[in-house]
């Protein structure tokens, strides 16, 4: 079997410092992470719940709808909200962002 070659030539880096290295993880567990709650939102309804309530939702009364725990439902709208996925206002409730 023949190896096809890229179709993007490969170009010749000097190596990364320590520090670059270091940036380029984090990027890439923070994308890994973002991509998780994506994932779970859209799996568990999260985000459909959040949709059909434009006024917003505490994390409590996502729990009361989902019949989630609330304790992880709290994680989740706070690291939703980290990544811009949520807004949330000053009395704690989430709703999506635009």
């Amino acid at each position: 079997m023949v190896r096809q070659e890229s179709a993007r030539p490969r170009a010749v880096l000097s190596s990364p410092s320590l520090e670059e290295q270091a940036d380029l993880l984090r990027g890439y567990r923070s994308g890994f992470q973002a991509i998780h709650v994506i994932t779970t939102g859209a799996q568990l309804g999260l985000f459909e719940q959040l949709a059909a309530h434009p006024q917003g939702l505490t994390y409590q009364e996502l729990a009361q709808l989902t019949g989630y725990h609330a304790p992880y439902l709290r994680i989740w709208c706070s690291t939703a909200y980290h990544f811009y996925l949520l807004e949330a206002d000053q009395d704690g409730r989430y709703r999506l962002a635009p």
